[in-house]
């Protein structure tokens, strides 16, 4: 941890180089535990070490996006919600990857488009899944 508590992360060498990278796998776990805030500073901060700029940033964005996406829908504030998720969308059809770092891609995209299509009264689960 730095001085002001934020996680410092590595950069990830290639899309395998997720398997041995604690922090990527962390931050997936705390998404799907549903510590989305949590997740957010790790994501955010392997974010920041890939410039925000290249396949992985993008990866990461999305994924932050969901995060918060998800954090809005447990506040109640279902227009934020759907924001965070539509711009998870945008993101996602930049990645022209089947598998990208353990997930599928296709397959994160129609769950991401059915979640914007439902109406919640509480926060549904969501889960991840990575190709090991």
């Amino acid at each position: 941890m730095e001085e002001s508590g934020e996680p410092q992360t590595a950069r990830l060498s290639s899309s395998e180089a997720f398997k041995d990278s604690e922090d990527y796998l962390y931050a997936i776990d705390l998404v799907n535990q549903g510590y989305f805030w949590e997740a957010h500073a790790y994501l955010e901060s392997l974010w920041n070490e890939h410039n925000r700029t290249d396949d992985f940033a993008i990866l990461f964005k999305a994924i932050i996006k969901i995060a918060a996406g998800l954090l809005k829908l447990e506040m109640k504030q279902e227009s934020a919600f759907k924001t965070h998720f539509d711009r998870c969308l945008e993101l996602l059809n930049e990645l022209n990857y089947e598998v990208f770092c353990g997930i599928e891609i296709e397959d994160l995209k129609v769950l991401v488009s059915h979640m914007l299509g439902e109406s919640f009264e509480s926060t549904p689960e969501f889960f991840i899944k990575l190709r090991l």
